[in-house]
Formats: C-alpha cells, structure tokens, sequence
C-alpha cells in the first residue's frame, strides 16, 4: 500500500514540443513544401533571420536565428518564405486545445511548446506513455501536425527527454533513471548551460584531466570561482531542478528555496552531484 502511495505521488510533467512548427504549419497551407529544404522568416537576399528551417534544411547547418543571407550560402537550393504570425497563432490555439483535453495544468511555454502536469491521472488517460501516446495521435488527427512528447519528473527532465525524442517521438525517463539518462548528453543538451568555458577553461583549471563538470551540488566540485563563473550554468529553472532531482538529504522543494536566498551555484556539501562529460 505504501509502495503504492509513494508511486501515485510522483509527478508526471510532459514537454510537448511541435516539430519545425513554423514550415509545418507553412506547409499545410503549401503541401509542395513537405519533403523540402525550407526556410521560413524572409527571402534569402533580405537582411532578416531565420524564424525556422525544416529538418531538410538543418541538414546543412542553418538553424533558427541565422541570418537569412548565410542560410542561403549554407543551402543554396532551399526554398524560402515570409512568415505568417497569423496562422501560427490559429494553430497554437489549436495545440492548446487539445493539450487541455489531457490536463487542467497547461502552460504554453510558447507559440509551440508545452508542459503539462500529468500527476495523478493515470484513472483517466491511463499511465504516462500510453497517455501521450494518445496526446501524440490527437494532435495528429486534430491539428495535422507532428509534435515530440518528453516525460518526467520535472519541468528539466521532460523538456530533455522531448528534445531527445525528436523528431515525432515520445520518450519516458522513469523516475529514478535521470543520472543514468542525463550522463550521456553532451552538456549543451540541458537548457540554460553554454558552451562558454566548458571545453577551455575546465580541463585547464583545478578540475584537469578529468574533463567533465559537476551540475548538481556542489557546484562543480572543487573547480575554482574562475570555473563557476564561466561554466555557464545559468538561471534559477536548471539549478533548482537540478536541486530537486539529485537531493536525498533534503525535503522537496527546500533545495529550490534555498538557491533562491542564495543567489548562487555553489557550496553546499550536502547535495549530491551530477556529472556530465564536457
């Protein structure tokens, strides 16, 4: 009874991601896209940048946020288009209705990203990969577009774990695995960290051979403040998942509030780490 109890309260969070939203939905509009290297945000001799490409095209290298004059040298035979907010707002709408069909908790991340709190409705949608293998096909049937879910235990496992699954894939972390899930990943895959410092400064610094860095408590280890500094680990949201997930001496939740009154990374001696390769 206890065991069950224990399981029921474990939270479910759901990433759900739209795949290359922007050509997607460009595409139900022009079926001749699909199948293409496409470029949505501007004409390829404007001074603009990419909103979006489809996976076509990021086979070459361009990616959103690359200025649309060097995706054209990148993939010379793309085709590119103007972006149409309207319709991309017609169909967030759309996403978000079906996503509310799943769960009352429901926070649009953006125009084509989402996370849901699934907790406690396995009676309902039944348990976690069957249900978003349900939330994958409606999306489908309902929006004609193809969406990646994460699941987990947190807001940071989930978004993870959809990035992973991608493209049009579902992926579960079971709770209790995310060391085992997290310790492949190049550390760029966990939102909010850079790689500004991570390949140069840590092997250089008291870390040496040893050429990966610690996220969890305490922070990297026993590099130095230059390492803190320049590791890149950055914003409440990635360390206080971090916090939650890799604490076993700390009630939930206090890891979180202890972060917020510090203001920083480092320090305490009582958290367990997480060590990812650089």
């Amino acid at each position: 009874m206890a065991a069950t109890h224990q399981s029921a309260l474990t939270r479910t969070i759901f990433h759900v991601d739209m795949d290359a939203f922007f050509v997607s939905v460009e595409e139900l509009y022009d079926p001749s896209l699909k199948g293409k290297a496409v470029v949505v945000g501007g004409q390829r001799d404007e001074r603009g940048v990419v909103s979006a490409a489809s996976y076509e095209a990021r086979k070459f290298g361009v990616h959103s946020a690359m200025p649309l004059r060097t995706a054209a040298k990148m993939c010379p035979h793309a085709i590119f288009v103007d972006g149409h907010p309207e319709r991309y707002r017609e169909y967030s709408e759309k996403v978000y209705k079906v996503l509310t069909t799943f769960s009352p908790q429901v926070e649009m991340a953006s125009v084509d990203e989402a996370y849901l709190d699934m907790t406690c409705t396995a009676r309902l949608h039944g348990p976690p990969l069957k249900a978003a293998h349900a939330l994958h096909q409606r999306m489908k049937d309902e929006t004609r577009l193809n969406c990646s879910v994460g699941i987990g235990s947190s807001r940071l496992i989930a978004k993870v774990s959809s990035a992973q699954a991608k493209p049009n894939g579902v992926l579960w972390i079971i709770p209790g695995e995310e060391p085992k899930f997290l310790a492949p990943l190049d550390v760029r895959a966990i939102p909010g960290v850079t790689s500004v410092g991570l390949t140069t400064v840590i092997p250089s610094e008291q870390s040496g051979a040893r050429s990966w860095i610690v996220l969890a408590f305490p922070a990297l280890e026993d590099a130095g403040p230059a390492v803190r500094d320049r590791a890149g680990v950055r914003g409440r949201g990635v360390q206080g998942e971090m916090a939650q997930h890799f604490s076993r001496r700390r009630p939930h939740g206090e890891g979180r509030q202890s972060l917020r009154r510090t203001g920083s990374v480092g320090g305490n001696s009582k958290w367990n780490v997480v060590r990812l390769p650089v």
